[in-house]
């Protein structure tokens, strides 16, 4: 391969490919060359949290991050979250408090509320609606995704959002 090559693994699977464009990011790679279609891509802005992914543990709007530096990384998609025990429970908990609705958002929610519960020490602290600042969602008004956070967060014996009120 030459020498632009970016070797990075996805869902724990390693992969070499030619980068190209220098201006190329991960969410473009991982939709049109893998078919990663539980990336979404919003805003293409990082405003949206559609794209987000995890890179070395720790959520991120792929679209901001371009493919040269994602070499070395370990990349995990949304649906290989929502594979895990804690992403099936989150998913659910998500489903039950009714906190999605048309579910472009949600595998971008899933993955952030699962980086904040699986971080470092199993658990970086609060779960905010602050932490959810990044995701849009246009569908519910948080206050169900908050709940759900409020709850996810219990069970993990973490603190959450605070003043939840379902309306």
């Amino acid at each position: 391969m030459d020498d632009d090559a970016i070797r990075l693994r996805v869902n724990g699977v390693a992969r070499t490919v030619a980068c190209g464009d220098p201006a190329r990011v991960l969410a473009d790679y991982l939709r049109d060359d893998l078919g990663r279609t539980d990336v979404k891509v919003g805003c293409r802005e990082g405003a949206c949290g559609a794209c987000t992914v995890l890179l070395d543990g720790q959520a991120v709007p792929s679209c901001l991050v371009f493919l040269a530096r994602a070499d070395g990384t370990s990349v995990t998609t949304p649906a290989s979250v929502a594979g895990t025990g804690l992403g099936a429970r989150i998913t659910g908990t998500l489903v039950r408090r009714n906190a999605l609705q048309c579910g472009f958002c949600t595998p971008g929610i899933v993955t952030a509320i699962y980086a904040m519960l699986s971080g470092p020490g199993g658990g970086r602290g609060a779960i905010t609606a602050d932490d959810l600042r990044g995701h849009l969602c246009r569908c519910t008004g948080y206050l169900p995704i908050l709940a759900a956070c409020a709850e996810l967060a219990g069970a993990a014996g973490l603190p959450g959002p605070a003043q939840v009120s379902e309306g």
